[in-house]
């Protein structure tokens, strides 16, 4: 791409750029340098030829002057290591709130049971 600047960006409010460029087949192996400040890193554009369905996106970050090729805020576990310990107490806690409505429901039976029914006389 020769020594051409092909692309400029400030920060977003997290701090981050964020730069768009078009790229085509041809650009396939070509360089691109990365400068922020004081620091430098040089990337090579790689993409799979003919496919132009697919998002052409590459992360390159700049972090303590050392490139970093992914994504920055990426999630450390899976999705299913949050999820399934909150369903597990959802489940549960369901649970104990049917068990301790069908355990009152049992003693205000026993209850009614237990009552002498007005109009007899016990002896």
């Amino acid at each position: 791409m020769g020594n051409n600047t092909i692309g400029t960006q400030k920060t977003n409010p997290q701090g981050h750029y964020n730069i768009r460029l078009h790229l085509h087949d041809a650009d396939l192996g070509q360089k691109l340098v990365i400068k922020s400040g004081a620091d430098e890193a040089t990337i090579t554009v790689t993409l799979t030829p003919g496919d132009n369905a697919t998002p052409r996106i590459h992360y390159a970050n700049l972090v303590g002057g050392r490139l970093v090729e992914e994504p920055l805020s990426k999630p450390r576990y899976a999705v299913w290591v949050y999820v399934t310990p909150v369903a597990v107490v959802l489940v549960l806690s369901l649970a104990y709130v049917i068990e301790q409505r069908r355990k009152r429901a049992r003693r205000r039976q026993l209850a009614k049971q237990r009552q002498p029914k007005k109009g007899r006389h016990h002896r």
